[in-house]
């Protein structure tokens, strides 16, 4: 149910399961809180969690706090996340990246980008490891950001900061490891914004480095190449496929034919 958004079957069977006598697990009911998120309807999970132990006597634990959050990220309900993430604290219930993940998602589509990276350094002075999520919103939100600020002529995007930035965010034994992931998502968020120039410079720092794109960064920059009129990089992008052991699919062949 929950991963169908069923969520008025999930909360039925829910009931049958109180009315036969059987007591709710904290699994049983994050599974309607998934659902509930799932099914667009983030102010019922909101309840079910909050009344979790008065309702079922059953306290949430961070996937239950979790699942909430990302219901409030998905309906850019940023304040509500924050004020989970409040009482998760408050019920001694240590967050783990995956709570961590969420609230950043909903400060990033709240467009509160100071949040988004005071959470990071916050997440990162408690021992809590990032994972690929992590980088990937605090990339994309800082792309957002520079070309917003670009757009309006406040700043101009430098793909120098850009990769100081990156580098300061991945510093760290447990963090290093993230490096070519890190630029490949950067490369992905500037083709993604238009940012064809930027896009390939970041590409070539990383082959300089001795990191491979992977093959969706390629065909995002193919696809950029294409919107730009810049058939012969994109010609020359294609040419590098081999070079990093890529074999083209789909996608890329379609980008480039169109580029053309």
């Amino acid at each position: 149910m929950a991963k169908g958004g069923q969520w008025q079957r999930a909360e039925g069977y829910l009931a049958q399961m109180v009315d036969s006598g059987l007591k709710p697990s904290v699994i049983s009911v994050t599974a309607l809180i998934e659902a509930l998120s799932k099914g667009g309807e983030w102010r019922r999970a909101e309840e079910v969690l909050l009344a979790m132990h008065a309702d079922h006597g059953v306290a949430p634990d961070t996937i239950s706090f979790s699942v909430a959050m990302a219901a409030m990220a998905r309906a850019r309900q940023w304040r509500r996340a924050e004020a989970l993430m409040g009482e998760m604290l408050k019920a001694g219930v240590r967050p783990d990246a995956r709570a961590y993940n969420a609230l950043m998602d909903a400060y990033a589509r709240g467009g509160q980008v100071d949040k988004v990276f005071e959470t990071f350094e916050h997440m990162k002075r408690r021992a809590c490891v990032p994972t690929k999520a992590t980088y990937t919103t605090v990339v994309e939100t800082f792309v957002a950001d520079s070309v917003a600020k670009t757009e309006e002529g406040a700043v101009e995007l430098d793909t120098n900061l850009a990769v100081e930035f990156l580098q300061d965010l991945t510093a760290g034994h447990h963090h290093k490891k993230y490096l070519p992931f890190v630029f490949n998502k950067l490369a992905q968020a500037l083709a993604r914004a238009g940012q064809w120039q930027h896009a390939e410079e970041t590409v070539e720092k990383m082959m300089a480095a001795g990191w491979r794109p992977t093959l969706p960064t390629f065909n995002m920059l193919l696809g950029v190449y294409g919107k730009a009129g810049q058939w012969e990089r994109a010609a020359d992008a294609f040419a590098l496929l081999e070079q990093c052991q890529l074999a083209p699919d789909e996608v890329t062949f379609n980008c480039v034919i169109d580029a053309m």
